[in-house]
This record gives C-alpha cells, structure tokens and sequence, in this order.
C-alpha cells in the first residue's frame, strides 16, 4: 500500500477501524487467512497501518460501522438457524 494511501486512511477521522488483506483478509490476532469478510479480522486503525507500514503488500481496508454491524449480525442470525435444542 502506498504512503498516500496509508495518509488518506490515517488523515480520515471518520475511519476507526480496518479490514488487513493480502490477497485474503487477516483473521482476527493476526491468526491465519479468510475468504470471507464476515470472518476477517477488525483491527483499528493504528494496528492496520502499523501494520501496513510493515509489509508494503498488505491493503487496509476501511470499516464502515453500520455496514460491518449490519454484515455481522445476519451471520448470528443465520449461526442461529443451526442451533440444536434437543
């Protein structure tokens, strides 16, 4: 990711938090790769750019607030479809 790319992110205080990909995204702690969003990792901003300053391959993707909650809450809701009770 570029330096200006990295400042654009860091200058936006509207932007709190970062998806980290690499071709796929960071799983949460850094732990391993995803396919999918709803399974990547949030990092704040500080940690996605330290992070990016680190490996130039890395992209930050900047989180929407309301479109990640809304994403993470029909995953629960389809999680809890599959939930044995007897």
């Amino acid at each position: 990711m570029s330096d200006s790319q990295l400042k654009k992110i860091e200058n936006k205080k509207s932007i709190t938090h970062c998806y980290i990909s690499k071709g796929s995204y960071y799983r949460p702690n850094h732990s391993g790769y995803t396919d999918y969003l709803s399974r990547a990792g949030v990092y704040e901003k500080a940690d996605a750019i330290d992070s990016a300053k680190k490996c130039r391959e890395l992209t930050l993707i900047p989180i929407t607030t309301h479109e990640h909650n809304a994403m993470i809450l029909l995953e629960v809701r389809d999680l809890l479809t599959r939930i044995i009770t007897k």
